[in-house]
């Protein structure tokens, strides 16, 4: 029972602090989105590492670690990217602007909006995350998992990789080293609490909620002398160490109350498919605002747009993450009718935006001929499908049959 409870919190915890990403991308005030800024991304790489495993990751070889990594991670980022066109498509025809199919294209495969834009931009989120845990699998083995020398080599390579501010790199390579360094620190996190957890739980309550406005005050302050910072462009500000106490003491707050709340099935459902979230949620916000007009300087717009994001895609994720597993990092254990349907919509959806730039610039004259292309299409998606499903399974993420 104690271990369920552990992992509710932890998914309402992702749950609640993907929603100040969401804010973060809306029109808040400066001192607001800088405090921000200066925890929630953090906060997902340390909520990361709050279930890391050090020892198991010392005992598992690096091929399949790295291929489990692929599956959960790399697979839904390129489903998720290519499903995010339809969105941007619509958004494209609302503002009469051109897609840019090409640089969207080429955007997926660098993983860095700072060089070229991609479909969904936050997704370089997932990319960073994996490629984190890659590294984490080489400082773990290197230290042969002493978490006291692991920790003094995540620092030196990320104080090391803060001499590579503002260098844009595919991937973010260089911000590697402290996406890891906050991995370990949520690891940490959570060997201080485990021992802790009962007398928290007795705390006094006014204790317990004057040591989080104390956190939440110390980041505030802080963040506001530090300034923005951006984890995606590698940069914390003015001094890096002021960054890590403003990630850690908002975190932690944040976590202190989210221990106090009810059980919230939104909040955990939304947790657990927080990849999905990532994908979606800055297209849907666009669309919002090609509908509803621009949204700065107008807090009812903040309001209704944020609420709408964040709770109005339960039903489209529920319904992703039942028919199309996949997108969301899940396994398919049984391939129902539904699901063996909705691969064949997936593949279609995920293509038809680069296929139909192509029929636009490529193909004029008769209906006839419109009709071949997109029947021709038709037959590219189910030859498509068939390949993925018979050479390629793992981009369905099909559990093996074991003998």
């Amino acid at each position: 029972m104690a271990e369920k409870k552990r992992i509710i919190w932890i998914d309402q915890l992702r749950g609640l602090a993907f929603y100040t990403v969401i804010l973060g991308h809306m029109s808040i005030g400066k001192g607001l989105k800088n405090w921000m800024y200066s925890f929630h991304m953090p906060l997902f790489f340390m909520i990361s590492g709050l279930n890391l495993n050090v020892e198991r990751i010392y005992k598992t070889s690096f091929k399949d670690f790295t291929l489990r990594l692929a599956k959960k991670m790399l697979v839904p980022y390129l489903w998720l990217q290519m499903l995010s066109f339809v969105l941007r498509y619509a958004v494209s025809l609302l503002n009469h602007k051109p897609v840019p199919v090409r640089d969207y294209l080429i955007g997926i495969i660098v993983g860095n909006n700072n060089i070229i834009g991609a479909p969904s931009n936050p997704l370089y989120y997932v990319l960073l995350l994996f490629l984190a845990q890659v590294g984490l699998w080489f400082v773990i083995r290197i230290a042969k998992a002493d978490k006291g020398l692991i920790g003094v080599i995540l620092s030196v390579l990320s104080l090391g990789s803060v001499c590579l501010q503002r260098i844009d790199i595919p991937w973010h390579v260089n911000v590697v080293p402290t996406a890891m360094l906050l991995i370990f620190i949520g690891r940490l996190l959570m060997d201080a609490y485990l021992p802790l957890s009962e007398k928290l739980q007795k705390m006094n309550r006014g204790l317990y909620f004057g040591i989080c406005a104390v956190l939440l005050g110390a980041g505030y302050v802080l963040s506001r002398y530090n300034g923005r910072i951006s984890i995606h462009g590698n940069y914390y500000g003015k001094e890096f160490v002021i960054f890590l106490v403003c990630a850690v003491a908002s975190s932690v707050a944040i976590a202190m109350l989210v221990m106090l709340l009810p059980e919230s099935k939104a909040l955990t459902f939304i947790g657990a498919n927080t990849f999905f979230y990532m994908g979606i949620h800055k297209p849907l916000l666009l669309l919002f605002e090609a509908v509803a007009g621009k949204y700065d300087d107008h807090p009812v717009f903040l309001i209704v747009g944020s609420l709408v994001c964040f709770f109005g895609l339960i039903p489209v994720a529920w319904f992703f993450s039942k028919f199309m597993p996949y997108t969301c990092g899940n396994n398919i254990r049984e391939e129902t009718v539904e699901i063996k349907i909705f691969k064949y919509i997936a593949v279609a959806a995920s293509g038809i935006v680069p296929y139909y730039a192509l029929v636009e610039n490529y193909v004029t004259g008769s209906a006839v001929k419109i009709a071949v292309a997109f029947a021709a299409f038709a037959v590219i998606v189910v030859i498509t499908e068939r390949i993925f499903t018979k050479l390629l399974p793992f981009m369905f993420l099909k559990e093996e049959r074991r003998k």
